[in-house]
């Protein structure tokens, strides 16, 4: 009678300690909207979305969602992000390679089932408003306000000029 006393109080108790374990767990799992979501608009977005390099687009939950797994083979084969300038000779202000805690969070994101989170603290538009077509790279770093045609007309001038006096 003492045994079957004593599993009915253990029982419980590990049913509860195994919850709180539960619990504990999903709470360290990254969300999208939370963590994952600003390394993708900072990161991927400028070339994973339409019209651009990437062959798929992550400017959504849904995107990220459907390629979470191939997201994780990318990182762990150091396929992504592409970045092939060599660390040694200096830091790159246009670099583009993820941090180790930027890789962490977004592995463990997957690894822990790829979880929306609460959209309502996503800040979806980051990545895709400020960036235009093209991915923010249309705007020029210099401008040369030389009026092209003018020299060529002139070069082109000069030429006639110089073939009319020969002949």
């Amino acid at each position: 009678m003492a045994a079957s006393w004593r599993r009915a109080a253990i029982i419980p108790g590990m049913i509860a300690a195994a919850a709180a374990a539960v619990t504990v767990a999903a709470r360290d799992v990254p969300t999208y909207s939370k963590n994952v979501a600003p390394i993708l608009q900072k990161k991927c977005q400028v070339c994973h979305r339409p019209g651009e390099a990437g062959p798929f687009s992550l400017l959504t939950y849904a995107d990220a969602r459907q390629r979470a797994a191939k997201i994780k083979d990318a990182l762990v084969d150091g396929k992504m992000p592409p970045w092939f300038a060599d660390p040694h000779y200096g830091k790159f202000s246009n670099a583009m390679g993820l941090s180790a805690s930027e890789k962490d969070t977004i592995l463990k994101w997957v690894d822990g089932g790829a979880p929306e989170g609460d959209r309502r603290g996503a800040d979806n538009s980051r990545g895709a408003g400020e960036q235009s077509q093209g991915g923010g790279r249309d705007r020029p770093d210099v401008v040369n306000r030389r009026n092209a045609y003018g020299l060529a007309r002139r070069f082109h001038s000069r030429a006639r000029s110089r073939s009319e006096r020969r002949s």
